[in-house]
């Protein structure tokens, strides 16, 4: 398949009775994924529920991540280099119908 991938850096600082997000960097890119599923229990009829499994490769090139918020030091580091291909995904769920 195809599909348009979103990649999101963050840094989570939790104080005593807030949390603060800040985001540090974000990207999206394009790509394409190869993936498998198999319901479990679906070939039954009486049965209305299963278990879904899936696994999934994406393959989706971000290019170099540069740190977005960098007022004192970069938060991310002077090189934090390149991010790429494969992501690999399991889903497990419920299937029904």
């Amino acid at each position: 398949g195809l599909g348009l991938n979103l990649m999101d850096i963050a840094d989570l600082n939790s104080e005593y009775f807030f949390l603060n997000e800040q985001k540090i960097w974000e990207s999206t890119a394009p790509g394409g994924f190869v993936g498998a599923s198999w319901d479990v229990g679906r070939h039954d009829p009486l049965r209305h529920f299963g278990l879904f499994l899936s696994l999934r490769a994406h393959y989706a090139d971000f290019g170099t991540v540069k740190d977005e918020v960098a007022w004192f030091y970069p938060l991310l580091g002077e090189n934090a280099g390149t991010i790429d291909g494969p992501v690999y995904m399991l889903l497990i769920g419920v299937s029904g119908r």
